[in-house]
């Protein structure tokens, strides 16, 4: 280990021992170009995760990485530093593996360096830096990569800054793609009196984009939950608040990726209870900002329905995200799938029963340690024979009582009375349903899973038939982030009513316990599949 920490902090001071060259900017056309008219027009990668701590070294400082591009071998996808100095040097330090390394005087490195590529750039007035990637073409599909960026200043005492880290995989898809982050702050409740500020928030943020058709648009999701808040005297408890109906459009280009202008109109689901009755949800215009982890929600008023205590108030919403640590690639890493089609024949009940328990015990312990508000993260993995007590049911539902056993639905789909991917969506559904304890209006959500999950879930079949078990889970992990957009709780909203989609909203936003209860419900996910697609 001192090794190679020695090994890293020579990388990361010996690209400043001469002159930093600026980096083109790489622009990659996403539809069909007219030649006269160039087209400034940026796509970006699948699966960007950002995690990582800066280095502590500067007051607070912001700078993250971003990834342009569909990373496909050979191809060249753009890298970039944003929030950092202005006019400063940059260095890029890109791998195919991930390490876990305190480096005194840098930070925190979550980049392997061992036998890492480093780009570098200068920052320009809004500290931005933009470099160019060229994947090799012998670069396998579905390889991890990680990159992340150290700035330094160029003239005085030398101060570095160290920007949080970002992963992407190598594939093929053009399609919608996503991303989760975590969400924590404070809420303030405005208009009844004196404003009433409570620091219990916690959430999730969903991104997710479309750079098909010649343009780049995407969707933004704040879920959060406030355990309790006093106003007026009265104690109000489980506030949450929810994405609304409306299917708002964020156009993003190089400069703005991922980032919503301050007050940029919206709409969202408002709910809460006093007194163990239950208010809403009621559909709250407002307003929302998201720039470099910052998050800005402003609503109201409350409509005056049901004689609510919160009518006419308005709610303002301070939020910051918070990047998942290496603990989520370490358990990614260490679900213990069987790698092999011929693996996985070996797989036992009892193997998954002990998978589940240890998952369980993991995530008590992220929660134990997780710093802030756990209103949102009410997530618990249930024993092995809980999940099968739940699978069943959601199973007889779905099935209209023929099947409540995988037997049962392979025994469906031999007689052709389901077909193969009927079959796979029916079990993926099921499980997904089990984790999260979800049981409301099963067959109305079930639609809506089939209509946005359909093509993941015959994807994540033709891994699990081929042995590739770590794709399929990174392909589940495409389903969680699709399952907490915005478009999913538009057409859940749509198809069950508020009430009931805000039951199973909730449900879903819980299951990302700081972004480790989503590698959590991967590995239950692609156990169980495993143990019953081949017992």
């Amino acid at each position: 280990m001192i090794q190679r920490l020695r090994s890293t902090a020579f990388l990361f001071s010996a690209a400043f021992t001469g002159a930093v060259a600026t980096a083109q900017i790489v622009i990659v056309p996403s539809g069909p170009a007219n030649p006269a008219t160039p087209q400034p027009i940026v796509t970006y990668s699948s699966d960007v995760l950002h995690y990582g701590a800066p280095s502590g070294m500067l007051l607070n400082p912001r700078s993250r990485v971003q990834v342009f591009g569909f990373p496909r071998p050979g191809v060249t996808i753009e890298l970039q530093v944003v929030g950092a100095r202005p006019n400063v040097a940059a260095t890029f330090v890109v791998s195919n593996g991930w390490a876990d390394q305190q480096v005194p005087g840098y930070g925190h490195v979550l980049v392997d360096t061992t036998g890492a590529t480093t780009l570098t750039a200068t920052t320009d007035a809004n500290g931005r830096a933009t470099v160019p990637l060229t994947l090799p073409a012998s670069t396998p599909v579905g390889d991890d990569w990680f990159v992340q960026c150290n700035t330094i200043n160029a003239s005085g005492w030398p101060t570095w800054e160290l920007s949080s880290a970002a992963a992407f995989e190598v594939g093929s898809s053009t399609k919608a793609i996503g991303m989760t982050s975590n969400l924590a702050g404070t809420i303030s409740v405005h208009g009844l009196g004196a404003t009433v500020t409570s620091p219990n928030v916690s959430g999730l943020l969903s991104r997710e984009w479309n750079p098909r058709n010649g343009g780049v648009s995407g969707l933004v999701a704040v879920h959060t939950v406030t355990d309790t808040v006093q106003v007026n005297g009265i104690t109000v408890q489980d506030l949450h608040v929810h994405p609304g109906v409306n299917e708002l459009g964020i156009g993003w280009t190089s400069g703005t990726f991922m980032s919503v202008p301050a007050a940029t109109p919206d709409q969202f689901f408002v709910g809460f209870s006093v007194g163990g009755v239950e208010f809403g949800p009621y559909a709250v215009p407002g307003t929302l900002g998201v720039s470099l982890g910052d998050v800005a929600v402003h609503l109201g008023p409350i409509p005056a329905l049901d004689n609510n205590p919160l009518a006419g108030a308005s709610l303002q919403l301070d939020l910051d995200e918070t990047y998942v640590g290496t603990e989520y690639f370490q358990h990614f890493d260490s679900l213990g799938l069987p790698l092999t089609y011929a693996a996985g024949f070996a797989v036992t009940g009892s193997q998954v029963e002990a998978n589940f328990a240890a998952f369980a015990a993991v995530l008590q312990n992220a929660l134990a340690a997780h710093v802030g508000n756990q209103a949102c993260f009410a997530m618990a993995v249930p024993d092995y024979a809980q999940f099968l007590a739940r699978e069943a049911a959601v199973l007889m539902e779905i099935t209209g009582g023929l099947a409540s056993t995988n037997i049962e639905v392979h025994m469906l789909m031999s007689t052709q009375m389901m077909s193969g991917d009927e079959g796979m969506l029916a079990l993926l559904f099921s499980k997904l349903c089990a984790l999260l304890d979800i049981a409301e209006d099963l067959k109305g959500l079930k639609e809506v899973f089939d209509a946005e999950c359909g093509d993941l879930a015959k994807q994540m079949k033709k891994q699990l038939d081929a042995g590739k078990n770590k794709d399929a889970a990174k392909t589940a992990g495409k389903i969680l982030d699709k399952i907490a957009s915005k478009k999913f709780a538009k057409k859940l909203t749509d198809k069950l009513g508020g009430k009931i989609a805000k039951k199973i909203l909730k449900k879903i936003a819980a299951g990302c316990v700081p972004l480790l209860g989503w590698a959590l419900l991967l590995g239950g996910l692609i156990w169980t599949l495993i143990e019953q697609l081949l017992e």
